[in-house]
């Protein structure tokens, strides 16, 4: 089960800010992947109305992420999938 709590407002014309806290309670424990596979995760973030459609954005966004899933969310070459980040985006809507 995955708990969202996002909320978004427009602080000004055109541009809205957003705080998002999620949960994904994992019932079962990750046997053979290091522990329980449930985490927390959080982001912050801006988006600027262009016009035309076209919504530019920035998220600062992170998690809780315990041993178990550290595990379990390994990439190629043991990179980790769990870090905290900054995205960019440029969106259009049709």
């Amino acid at each position: 089960m995955y708990y969202d709590l996002t909320l978004a407002k427009e602080i000004m014309p055109k541009l809205t800010a957003s705080v998002h806290a999620g949960y994904l309670d994992y019932k079962k424990d990750g046997a053979g992947v290091g522990g329980k596979l449930s985490f927390a995760d959080y982001n912050v973030g801006l988006a600027y109305d262009l016009g035309n459609a076209f919504t530019l954005g920035a998220k600062y966004f992170w998690n809780d992420a315990k041993d178990g899933t550290k595990s379990y969310a390994t990439g190629v070459g043991g990179k980790p999938l769990y870090k905290d980040g900054f995205a960019v985006s440029l969106t259009k809507a049709f």
